[in-house]
């Protein structure tokens, strides 16, 4: 899981500013790449079967986490996958590039989701959850970048010359960014939840 939220965030990442240079080739490998991530989280849905059938009753609570932890990865998955191929077609198709008021917004909101996936990540190697206000902090202060540049967009559309393709795309990467932040903060929640029944059963047990 800590792997796969790094890979995502680079992901993000890459497809900002292979947008911003509008480099069709760049974009192109990044697509390449989140397809290879992708077919990595179906193996694991169609794993479900065969893990959920080796496992013994002491554990088969495990297997709805297992679930849940897939369909969550899928929801990241999907999120990057749309980011990075609306960004791909928006470039093939020859449409101008986003404005550098757009890109800058979309630059600072990557960068700010860069620092909340390293606490993530950092939380589920550790698996110590004494940094999840932290990270909840974090995520506010994120999601607030996304509405007001939202907002932002809004009063370009009503006060300047704007590109019905260009505020598409923008509109799309925001509210995709926003599935992305809530559906990684559900995977952590889900971890957390899990951990802390994990240690219950095992107090109980002993």
């Amino acid at each position: 899981i800590s792997d796969l939220v790094v890979r995502v965030e680079e992901l993000y990442g890459a497809a900002i500013n292979e947008l911003a240079l509008h480099d069709l080739g760049k974009l192109q490998k990044t697509r390449k790449q989140v397809a290879k991530v992708k077919s990595q989280v179906e193996a694991l849905k169609d794993n479900a079967f065969y893990f959920i059938r080796s496992m013994d009753e002491n554990t088969l609570h495990s297997s709805r986490f297992y679930l849940l932890v897939i369909g969550y990865l899928q929801d990241m998955i999907q999120s990057i996958n749309f980011i990075s191929g609306a960004s791909y077609d928006h470039v093939n198709n020859n449409h101008k590039n986003l404005k550098k008021s757009q890109i800058a917004d979309l630059k600072n909101i990557d960068e700010s989701l860069s620092e909340l996936m390293k606490l993530i990540s950092n939380l589920f190697e550790s698996q110590e959850f004494a940094n999840l206000k932290k990270v909840l902090v974090k995520k506010d202060v994120l999601l607030s970048e996304v509405n007001e540049s939202i907002n932002k967009q809004v009063d370009r559309i009503r006060n300047e010359p704007s590109s019905p393709k260009n505020t598409t795309l923008y509109f799309s990467i925001l509210l995709e960014t926003k599935d992305l932040i809530e559906a990684i903060m559900n995977l952590l929640e889900l971890y957390q939840d899990f951990q802390i029944n994990v240690k219950k059963s095992f107090s109980k047990a002993t």
